[in-house]
């Protein structure tokens, strides 16, 4: 309990700033309007946008939202909060079963790998898919690895929630689960036998295929299918020239995205232990499932680091006890970490005479980021401090540089939330209580001014009994004969489109 307490704090720590942003990032804004209108709606089974059916993504992660926004209202604090807290619970596996296996530092390593990892808190603190699936994943993954080195009846009963959580990470994304178990059972296969193996693709095909075929019952089969067939799996016949020439960079990219576990990567792989050992199979399984994402994703064009997320927990399992040795060692530190810290620490030097002349709000965290990397890179004197000065980085990193980063993003000039408010703005001016969106004004944008306008996507022309347009117009499109009847009557710049209020006249 103790433990678990301290791992959400930890959480918590790390994933603050991003939880805490003002303003939407990513495709944050589309995920929240889908469940919006989940809730508004009432139909659970199938997303929407704009009242249009959206079958990219199975609707798992739209539920955990729909949920939050029930019980808490439509907050961007609270929609992040479940990813967070699934980030949490991915890391109390993890803790779990690593502590099974070596002693509390090894299980304290692994477990800071899977919720507070510099990619995770880079990713984690939003209300996107990526981290949700993230932690399902991780926990099918490490339940199936353990698995296969358990000869008692609890093997079957793990094998069967093995394949629970890896149907809900399914349902959150769908096929992509595949890419972090499929060296663990490449790996495992012989070890968890007939038996297991059964128990755990039952386990993992129903709840998903009993969702899909309803999904597929709603929309129509032959809809369904050729959504399904243009993502995710279906992704790789999108293999061309740039995704050819991007695989030699994918290796590294994904040495790079996992660090700092990748300094101990070369030993991930324990050797020279008997077919029996527990703790080493384990080791070895977690590994394989993390190598096995980097080698599948060298056939798919598109591999950006979020693509790798589960797999750095998985590979934190790997070295965690290579790290603990290391730590333990009496030895004196290699003789690179001297130069790499004199490095470091000129960079912050680096940064503390260029901060000043860029367009930061100074003087801002950066300058504090900047000047912790100056002072405490060339100071690392030990083991112990060198780890604890590693695991460390990403939090400074997150709260200083990345907060400010996030800040100019949110409140930028010409920024979607500053047209948003602006746009407020004039609809009190105008007393407009009822526009529509005429097309697509853009998720950013829609979310910001008031979810509960509505869309009209698919009509040639605006509804009959529409007084008030809100209408996108990028810069250099022509003005739509269909809106012929409207004049504008104020018009918001953006930094590539418009917003324009339109009034019907005639």
């Amino acid at each position: 309990m103790r433990a678990a307490l301290l791992l959400l704090l930890l959480a918590v720590a790390g994933h603050a700033p991003m939880l805490a942003r003002a303003t939407w990032r990513y495709t944050e804004p589309f995920r929240a309007l889908v469940a919006h209108e989940m809730v508004t709606s009432g139909d659970w089974l199938v997303p929407t946008r704009g009242g249009e059916v959206i079958l990219t993504k199975p609707p798992l992660y739209y539920w955990i939202l729909a949920v939050v926004h029930e019980l808490a209202g439509f907050d961007k604090l609270w929609l992040r909060v479940p990813s967070v807290l699934l980030l949490w619970l991915a890391g109390l596996c993890v803790f779990r079963a690593a502590g099974r296996q070596w002693h509390a530092g090894v299980a304290w390593l692994a477990a800071l790998g899977a919720c507070v990892s510099p990619l995770l808190l880079w990713h984690g603190g939003f209300a996107e898919i990526d981290p949700a699936f993230t932690a399902l994943s991780v926990i099918s993954a490490v339940w199936l690895a353990e698995n296969a080195w358990l000869d008692s009846r609890e093997a079957r009963g793990r094998a069967l929630l093995a394949g629970l959580a890896g149907s809900l990470a399914m349902l959150a994304k769908g096929p992509p689960y595949l890419l972090f178990v499929a060296g663990i059972l490449l790996l495992s296969w012989r070890r968890l036998g007939v038996l297991r193996l059964s128990l755990f693709a039952l386990a993992l095909a129903a709840p998903f295929g009993l969702v899909t075929w309803a999904m597929a019952e709603a929309v129509g089969a032959e809809r369904f299918a050729q959504v399904a067939a243009t993502e995710s799996v279906g992704r790789v016949a999108d293999f061309g020239w740039r995704a050819l020439l991007d695989t030699p960079v994918h290796p590294l990219r994904a040495l790079l995205v996992a660090l700092p576990y990748t300094l101990w990567l070369r030993r991930a792989w324990p050797r020279g232990d008997g077919p029996d050992d527990r703790a080493a199979g384990f080791r070895r399984a977690c590994t394989a499932g993390a190598l096995g994402c980097v080698v599948i994703l060298l056939f798919f064009p598109e591999r950006p680091p979020r693509y790798m997320l589960a797999g750095v927990p998985l590979l934190a399992i790997g070295v965690a006890p290579a790290m603990a040795d290391w730590v333990a060692s009496l030895r004196p530190l290699p003789s690179w970490v001297a130069p790499a810290g004199r490095a470091v620490a000129g960079l912050g030097v680096l940064a503390l005479l260029v901060l000043p002349w860029l367009p930061f709000p100074l003087p801002g965290r950066s300058f504090v980021g900047a000047a912790l990397l100056a002072l405490t890179a060339p100071r690392l004197r030990s083991r112990p401090t060198a780890l604890a000065w590693l695991l460390l980085l990403p939090f400074v990193i997150v709260w200083t540089f990345k907060w400010d980063t996030e800040h100019v993003r949110a409140f930028g000039l010409r920024s979607e939330a500053a047209s948003a408010a602006v746009m407020r703005a004039v609809l009190a001016e105008h007393g407009v209580e009822r526009p529509l969106f005429w097309r697509d004004p853009g998720d950013n944008f829609a979310v910001e001014l008031d979810p509960d306008i509505p869309w009209d996507t698919q009509s040639e022309r605006p509804p009959a009994d529409a007084r008030w347009l809100i209408w996108r117009h990028h810069d250099g499109q022509p003005l739509d004969e269909a809106l012929a009847d409207f004049v504008e009557r104020a018009r918001v710049r953006g930094q590539r489109r418009d917003f324009v209020l339109l009034e019907r006249v005639r």
